[in-house]
């Protein structure tokens, strides 16, 4: 008895002080970026002036527009405002408007909560959800990964790809905290196996499992292909009502996507994209993302140098696949061939930008944390030491830079 009030209380300590480190953490970055635009919230937001002037019924009065070019929180805060403020009936003009509103998972939350106080706190309650989802995870995920590998959800809460999710108000850190909630419900006992004799809370644990699959792929399109891989490994384990609801949210999303490619539009937007102009040949996009004149000067070689370590990240990553022994394993590997098509043909877009290329791997890394859990034998020490090393130049990065040029919208 002792010495399990002894492993709890470790436990409490364990998440308490990571909590709060990294509550700290956060709120730091946010005053950073804060100082350095006059403690103006809706620089957060990120909204490019050519943009603005497209869309003024979406803009307030003072809100920071960044003249060289903004950053994808502008649509979801711009979807956000569609959804939920009754004095705007038009349509904003995004670049792949199809796209972006496929993506509404993040805006139906921070939409709804900023309707309740007004859209001048958008960016400070986005930022809150987006951080009280990741804690949440993260609590959620040390459970479920149990005493011997509750250390690994660590490199989750502190993960540098999150963090910058969170830091520039997109989905992608949401997205992998509803990864982490899907795989806890999907691991409650109540739905581990099909049973006529339905138990107490299967169907409240069932609805669960729905509403967060829908939200889940609402959050983005390639959620389908993480929620494919977990379907399959717990097809494996038998656990067939889990399967049931998620594949009805599959249904739901279908005839959701069926009816936003059918809508009509006013205008397709600014730069209408089609899938194959994100694609280039193997690896020409990230050479091509590589600014080769910048190693010539200091200030600039450090930004070359981060390209090179994420590209290193990417390999590192890809190497896990080594580990492959058995075709029973192939759901858990699935993820990560995705992710090497996505890495090898992206464009330069992608590599080039820091913050692109951060978020491809979001969602790997809960991922590849489960996969431990599920088949021990794989190595990570490369995976986490390379991210240990994207943490210190992301915050580098954040604590050392200055201020862009800017407007007021009026």
């Amino acid at each position: 008895m002792r010495f399990l009030s002894d492993s709890i209380q470790t436990k409490s300590i364990f998440y308490i002080s990571n909590i709060l480190i990294f509550l700290l953490l956060m709120l730091m970055v946010y005053q950073k970026e804060m100082s350095i635009y006059g403690h103006n919230p809706s620089s957060l937001i990120k909204i490019h002036s050519e943009l603005a002037d497209l869309n003024k019924k979406y803009i307030a009065k003072n809100q920071i527009l960044f003249t060289e070019g903004g950053y994808d929180g502008q649509f979801f805060y711009m979807i956000s405002k569609y959804l939920y403020s009754p004095e705007i009936t038009e349509k904003p003009i995004m670049d792949t408007y199809r796209l972006r509103f496929r993506r509404i998972g993040l805006p139906i939350l921070s939409g709804y909560f900023s309707s309740i106080t007004t859209f001048q706190f958008y960016p400070q309650i986005t930022f809150s959800i987006l951080i009280l989802f990741h804690i949440s995870s993260f609590i959620l995920f040390s459970k479920t990964l149990g005493n011997h590998y509750y250390y690994l959800s660590l490199f989750y809460l502190y993960s540098p790809f999150s963090i910058l999710s969170i830091y520039l108000l997109v989905s992608d850190s949401l997205l992998a905290s509803l990864y982490v909630f899907l795989y806890y419900f999907f691991n409650l006992p109540s739905i581990s196996k099909f049973n006529l004799k339905t138990k107490d809370n299967s169907a409240e644990i069932s609805i669960l499992v729905f509403f967060t699959s829908i939200l889940f792929l609402l959050t983005k399109e390639t959620g389908i292909i993480f929620l494919f891989s977990l379907l399959l490994v717990f097809f494996m384990k038998r656990k067939y009502n889990t399967i049931l609801s998620s594949f009805f949210a599959i249904l739901v999303y279908a005839v959701f996507i069926t009816w936003i490619q059918n809508i009509s539009l006013v205008s397709e937007g600014t730069q209408p994209l089609k899938f194959a102009d994100l694609l280039d040949y193997p690896f020409l996009g990230f050479i091509r993302g590589i600014q080769y004149e910048n190693f010539l000067s200091i200030r600039n070689l450090p930004k070359e140098v981060t390209k090179i370590i994420l590209f290193s990240f990417f390999l590192s990553v890809l190497y896990v696949t080594k580990s492959w022994k058995r075709v029973g394993e192939a759901p858990f590997y699935l993820p990560i061939l995705f992710l090497g098509f996505v890495g090898t043909f992206a464009v330069q877009g992608y590599w080039f930008s820091f913050d692109n290329s951060m978020r491809f791997f979001t969602l790997m890394i809960p991922h590849l944390i489960l996969m431990k859990k599920e088949l021990p034998y794989i190595n990570l020490k490369i995976v986490f030491s390379l991210e240990i090393v994207i943490l210190i130049l992301l915050l580098g990065r954040v604590f050392l830079s200055k201020a862009r040029e800017f407007q007021f919208f009026s």
